[in-house]
């Protein structure tokens, strides 16, 4: 059983390796499914668990945002085609598709031909 200072370790590498989980479970001898479990188990656990997660895409979005400021052309480009897309920067056509026939959901059964 772990105390809720290891815990608290645990989650500390789980930041300073940017939600890494292969790196933490391994610095602190602990299996995948033990930290996976505690996500589902402790509420407390699993705020901080996405936290972290919420503080790597800031992360990641500054880093993205300082490469587009130095001109960084692929970088303005991926912000466009992923942020964008509401104005056209997009490569694709995204459909949206409605599987429900009024109100109600369609079974494969209803749409599949009977042997």
């Amino acid at each position: 059983m772990y105390t809720k200072q290891q815990k608290q370790a645990i989650l500390a590498t789980y930041r300073e390796t940017l939600g890494s989980l292969t790196e933490t479970c391994k610095a602190h001898k602990l299996s995948r499914s033990t930290f996976c479990e505690w996500c589902k188990k402790d509420p407390e656990f699993a705020a901080a668990v996405e936290e972290t997660k919420e503080a790597f895409l800031d992360f990641a979005e500054s880093a993205l945002v300082e490469r587009m400021r130095a001109g960084d052309t692929t970088a303005i480009i991926f912000a466009l085609k992923t942020r964008g897309k509401q104005r056209g920067w997009s490569e694709k056509a995204e459909l949206e598709v409605d599987l429900t026939s009024k109100g109600k959901p369609i079974r494969y059964a209803d749409i599949m031909p009977h042997s």
